[in-house]
């Protein structure tokens, strides 16, 4: 399997996003940093994020606004983050 590397940075606010019979910790990524990625090709491409000195390992997922990463209340607590942390 052939793998690319992309190295991006950016700050988005942890939101809580209602989808339905669910709700998420979610960050939403920017859409200039979308355009970079081969997301035609990988609709739900996965990726690897160091956030605050932690890893995460997840898929993007889709809404009408974007394209978005789950953060579970896990991640969260060992990351020291919350809901409307930078």
């Amino acid at each position: 399997m052939l793998q690319r590397s992309y190295d991006f940075e950016f700050q988005a606010k942890i939101e809580w996003q209602d989808f339905g019979r669910m709700a998420y910790h979610a960050v939403f990524l920017p859409p200039n940093l979308l355009t970079q990625l081969p997301l035609r090709e990988f609709p739900r491409l996965r990726v690897d994020a160091e956030i605050r000195k932690c890893w995460l390992n997840a898929a993007l997922q889709s809404a009408q606004r974007g394209k978005y990463l789950l953060l579970s209340a896990d991640f969260l607590k060992e990351a020291g983050l919350a809901l409307g942390d930078v």
